[in-house]
């Protein structure tokens, strides 16, 4: 359940020739050749070319902030997107020991790129005693199935202690708190995001997914993993970031989860709540919200229907001039007012319990680009997970199958494919079919 991640590192050096010539090292391994080094716009009081980045991995998923000091260059901070490393997209969720495979495939990138194993090693946190390496930013996705949109506007009410929240965009997404505070929540539509940024054709065809990312960085996540009090967090020995405590190294999917749920389970003035296409019933809903969040007890629900219908009467203009338009005109009061009725009576919290309950954590829907599904799965076919970092980051990783097994899934365009993870436990499930293809996919 790690999506993006910053790193932060206490000074180490890396190669200078990597700036002198980087042709050169690019081109001298696999992994890297489709890297490049960018000037990052600098300061007043930064000297020119004092400052640069390095890309490499699946569109650019490895970003690496190197400054120049006293004529050494150091890396600041490693930014990684860790599911463009497995599916060379961010439209799912990471497993435990998938995560653990993307670390071990950074690991190795940075092997290449540094040319010492055991340099590259203090890069990766919790792995070294002798370690330069600690979190400084994560970003943990959920993923809820959300096919009509019931889930996404049970957020438009709803409030959280973290900070402000902005206004819906397109009514696609909702943020609660602010760009640069510790803690921020992004509520949004991941397939229509997805379909924005890739060809719709290349992104397979299914129900909507509602994405739930908490933001966490500096203090805010220290102190929301030292919360949870449990044996597999861990911290660096010296500070993270000097006078500000301790910097986060290791945890496990267990204690994502865990530190997630916490902050789901801050939201308040969620209620459960439907669509209607009828336009009556849904004024009489809005209604209803309205006065269950401004209404006071001396204002009666009937004075406000009956300011809203003022508000309401242009559109009905010339109707009620005429006998027939008056009745069609109070038909329209009675359904606008036991639509409001009854959603003041069905209007709760949500229970937050339920929404976020252990199996909604384990079986999250995903949204599947299968041509660059396909064409990672190939690249990084050799790359198993590092036992170093699958004992730090998923204890039991040994008995994890993590392949996956292309399946036809035939969408309306008649040739596109998804890939199952777990391949062969999901195919006994779903019969010979599926595991005849998976047989048949491992031949190939």
């Amino acid at each position: 359940m790690i999506d993006k991640a910053t790193i932060g590192i206490l000074g180490s050096p890396i190669p200078s020739e990597i700036f002198r010539n980087p042709e050169k090292i690019f081109n001298s391994h696999p992994l890297l050749y489709d890297g490049q080094v960018v000037d990052i716009p600098r300061l007043n009081k930064d000297l020119p070319g004092s400052k640069k980045k390095i890309l490499i991995g699946p569109g650019y998923a490895i970003a690496i902030y190197c400054s120049r000091l006293d004529g050494e260059w150091k890396v600041s901070k490693i930014e990684v997107n860790f599911p463009k490393l497995i599916y060379g997209h961010n439209g799912c969720v990471l497993s435990g020991a998938q995560f653990a495979r993307a670390l071990s495939i950074l690991f190795e990138l940075l092997v290449a790129l540094w040319g010492d194993r055991r340099l590259a090693s203090r890069l990766i946190p919790g792995i070294d005693p002798e370690g330069l390496a600690f979190w400084d930013k994560l970003e943990l996705p959920m993923h809820l199935p959300d096919s009509v949109g019931v889930q996404f506007l049970e957020f438009y009410n709803a409030s959280h202690p973290c900070s402000y929240k902005t206004l819906p965009v397109r009514d696609e997404s909702i943020t609660f708190g602010g760009h640069r505070s510790g803690v921020q929540i992004a509520v949004y539509r991941k397939r229509r995001q997805m379909r924005e940024k890739y060809k719709a054709g290349h992104v397979d065809t299914g129900e909507e997914v509602l994405r739930l990312e908490v933001r966490l960085r500096k203090r805010h996540l220290e102190e929301a993993f030292q919360q949870l009090d449990s044996p597999t967090v861990k911290f660096s020995m010296e500070s993270g970031r000097e006078g500000e405590g301790r910097g986060l190294v290791s945890f496990t999917l267990d204690d994502v989860r865990r530190v997630h749920r916490s902050k789901m389970l801050q939201f308040r003035g969620m209620s459960q709540v439907s669509r209607s296409q009828n336009k009556p019933d849904q004024f009489g809903v809005y209604i209803a919200e309205a006065y269950h969040r401004f209404g006071s007890g001396d204002e009666s629900v009937s004075a406000w229907i009956a300011l809203f219908a003022d508000l309401d009467r242009p559109v009905e203009g010339f109707a009620v001039a005429n006998e027939k338009g008056k009745k069609s005109a109070s038909r329209r009061m009675c359904r606008i007012t036991r639509a409001c009725y009854e959603r003041l009576g069905s209007l709760r919290n949500r229970d937050l319990g339920a929404l976020f309950c252990e199996e909604a954590y384990q079986y999250q829907p995903g949204v599947h680009v299968p041509k660059k599904e396909m064409v990672r799965e190939h690249q990084i076919a050799g790359f198993d997970i590092l036992p170093e970092i699958g004992d730090v980051y998923a204890p039991g990783w040994e008995g994890e199958n993590e392949m996956y097994y292309l399946y036809p899934w035939l969408n309306a365009d008649g040739n596109s494919a998804f890939y199952l993870p777990h391949g062969d436990r999901v195919a006994k499930q779903l019969g010979p079919r599926v595991a005849s293809t998976s047989e048949a996919a491992l031949g190939d």
